[in-house]
């Protein structure tokens, strides 16, 4: 298992062999970051290129993110202040906040430091964050708290000493004892009603439902606490408002794959932000510091085309993207495709204008689907819609070309259908402006003159469509339909209009500017565009190296095939070849939770035997001719020759014996060896239910 191991053959979806190093080569370390040469003919200029490019796109995220969580921290920091600057009623409890947040905040520490200079501008100068999950009593409580204000013991404390107000977040409150809690809001409360001048405001970092931490309470919590509720969505807000940003401001573009795992890792992994942003960051690393052609956009965008050298446009020529496109110039061969394809592999001066002509290319496109976005959230604010669909969302969808077959356009879809008259003079003439093209405009204009003479020749000149006005029927089809036919025509014609507009969009997202093409499709898309997972996958995923055993175990052949024998190759050409522990994985991937030892062996005799037989049938096949001799009859035996026959027999079955119980031990000490492999590997593991049984640890799916 270890030589599977040893090479990591899994490639964008594709296995390969990689080649053993004949000899080792000290890598180029620059401030610590490892810095990847081709073939030792990279110059250090393009090396301090690709590590400056790196730091400023770095700065650039790091910009983005203090932007997008500043933003989003701001709407709950002002309804905080305003709360804690509320003056109460009564003045008999504790004024406090609970703020929810029903994930992974991990920026939290962001958000109290801006509530904190937010509060000290507004002149609340005493702002102490305590941890309850490590206070065990009142004082212990209270040793956080003081700060130099407070004394040792609790009847000392004096809110009149301290001489300023204090605001006191309760960290963990969901692992603190709930007597502590009460006893704590109790003290506070004796204390604060010793002053008219200063007082006490709370804030409750809840990271449990609402729900939980309201029934572990007491009536004594209440009494002396009067709390309010906010509900801090910050998280998603940072992350999508991250997302625009990133769009907008960052230079290195990601591509459609690389979008769906971020995304994937918040939404199906439930992961933080901060994790998300930390692969981000990983992944800027991984495009400057492992992909030697990085620069290649800047010095296109700075006309600096002369610093690329003949061998960078020999590596240029190589890119997967750019072999594809030749192939499909291959399919419609002509005198002058044939004369520039050429031109294109052997002229550099056309390579790099064909180069400089797909970057441009690729930049109006991404800048368009960028501004096309903010078309269709315009839409969805016309239509009223009350689930709408994030810009990184649809940057995803158009990027890879998948707009018209998605699950949120067929909802849009819906939901145009169910639109009134208003609505859809509205939705048209945006449309018309920014969405429809070339031939679509024509029809368009065509069906806003039709809408109009509908809703002019309607009575109140306001239509509704049949669902709208049948929607809480519960009577019968059959009554249903007699009561459509006594609907005014306008109104069906109207649900028949809506119908031909919402086919009229479908044919511009097909055939109009938008396009079902992804951005993949275009040449130079891998140099100017980060779409590779596999890093990603291999850093912050952790079922990369159970694929990996997967994979190797199910398809031997393609990581260990050049280390078998050449001989038994000469020898048995033909013999199907695998592995004892391909063999077992085979059959622990068919079966259930538990497996049964006796079985599991006996189905593995059963394979090496079938396979044995095979072989033997092949060579009796090979050795066993036809002859041509006419056979001669038998000579009838004697009574010696019978007796030295059976002899012979005996000793024939005696040394099958042998070999038979020599095969059996053989087998079972493979067995036992697989087994030991499976388990060192962390597959299965013994269990003291069945002690002939074996537990499955890991599924693959």
């Amino acid at each position: 298992m270890a030589s599977i191991l040893k090479h990591d053959t899994v490639s964008k979806g594709c296995y390969y062999v990689k080649p053993r190093r004949q000899e080792e080569k000290q890598p180029l370390q620059i401030d610590n970051l490892f810095v990847p040469l081709i073939r030792n003919q990279e110059p250090m200029e393009w090396v301090n290129l690709r590590r400056e490019l790196c730091r400023n796109v770095m700065q650039e995220l790091s910009d983005v993110v203090q932007q997008a969580t500043s933003e989003s921290n701001a709407k709950v920091i002002q309804q905080l202040t305003e709360h804690a600057l509320k003056s109460t009623s009564g003045g008999q409890k504790l004024k406090a906040a609970i703020l929810c947040d029903g994930s992974r905040n991990t920026f939290h520490l962001r958000f109290f430091e801006q509530l904190k200079e937010r509060l000290y501008q507004l002149g609340s100068k005493r702002f102490v964050v305590l941890d309850l999950k490590n206070c065990s009593d009142l004082k212990s409580c209270f040793r956080q708290i003081k700060g130099g204000s407070f004394g040792l013991g609790i009847l000392s404390y004096n809110m009149e000493e301290l001489g300023e107000s204090i605001t006191l977040v309760l960290q963990n409150v969901e692992d603190c004892d709930r007597r502590l809690l009460s006893a704590l809001m109790e003290t506070l409360n004796m204390i604060s009603q010793k002053s008219k001048e200063y007082h006490v405001y709370l804030i409750f970092n809840l990271k449990i439902p609402l729900e939980l931490f309201d029934a572990s309470l007491d009536s004594t919590f209440f009494s002396h606490v009067q709390p309010e509720v906010f509900n801090m969505k910050a998280t998603t807000e940072i992350l999508e408002s991250m997302f625009t940003l990133i769009d907008e401001n960052l230079s290195l573009k990601f591509g459609w794959r690389t979008r769906k795992l971020f995304r994937s890792m918040f939404y199906e992994r439930s992961w933080s932000v901060e994790k998300v942003v930390s692969c981000l960051r990983y992944g800027i690393l991984t495009h400057f510091y492992g992909n030697a052609l990085s620069p290649l956009p800047y010095l296109i965008e700075s006309n600096q085309m002369e610093a690329i050298s003949p061998f960078y446009l020999s590596v240029l020529r190589t890119v997967p993207s750019f072999q594809h496109r030749i192939e499909q110039m291959l399919r419609d061969v002509g005198a002058s495709t044939k004369e520039y394809i050429y031109d294109l592999l052997e002229n550099d001066d056309v390579f790099l204008k064909y180069i400089k002509s797909n970057f441009q290319e690729l930049e109006r496109r991404e800048k368009f689907l960028r501004e096309h976005v903010k078309c269709w959230q315009e839409l969805e604010e016309h239509m009223n819609r009350s689930i709408k669909v994030t810009f990184g969302e649809y940057m995803e969808m158009f990027l890879e070309g998948l707009w018209l077959e998605s699950e949120e356009y067929q909802r849009i879809r819906k939901d145009m259908l169910r639109l009134n008259s208003r609505q859809a003079f509205i939705c048209m003439e945006h449309l018309m402006k920014h969405v429809f093209s070339g031939l679509r405009v024509t029809k368009g204009l065509e069906l806003a003159e039709e809408l109009g003479e509908l809703v002019n020749g309607s009575k109140g000149k306001y239509l509704e469509t049949v669902e709208m006005r049948m929607k809480n029927y519960s009577g019968t089809e059959h009554t249903r339909k007699v009561m459509e036919t006594g609907f005014d025509k306008s109104i069906l014609r109207y649900s028949r209009w809506l119908k031909e507009l919402v086919q009229l969009l479908d044919e511009e997202i097909e055939h109009g500017r938008l396009g079902t093409q992804g951005i993949d499709g275009y040449p130079f898309y891998e140099v100017f565009f980060f779409d590779y997972r596999r890093p990603l996958e291999q850093g912050f995923l952790s079922g990369h190296q159970r694929s990996i055993i997967h994979s190797s175990c199910m398809n031997p052949e393609y990581y260990i095939g050049m280390q078998r024998n050449e001989a038994s190759l000469k020898e048995s050409p033909n013999r199907s070849w695998l592995p004892d522990l391909s063999i077992l994985y085979k059959l622990y991937s068919e079966s259930g939770a538990f497996l049964n030892l006796y079985d599991w062996y006996m189905a593995f005799s059963e394979n090496l035997q079938v396979s044995s037989t095979e072989e033997q049938s092949q060579s009796q096949s090979q050795s066993q001719r036809p002859s041509k001799k006419r056979k001669l009859p038998e000579e009838p035996k004697g009574e010696d020759e019978g007796e030295m026959e059976s002899e012979t027999d005996s000793e024939k079955d005696i040394d099958m014996d042998e070999k038979a119980s020599t095969e059996n031990v053989e087998l079972q000490s493979r067995f036992l060896f697989g087994l030991e492999e499976l388990r060192f590997l962390g597959l299965i593991k013994p269990t003291t239910r069945k002690t002939d049984h074996v537990m499955k640890t890991i599924y693959h799916h």
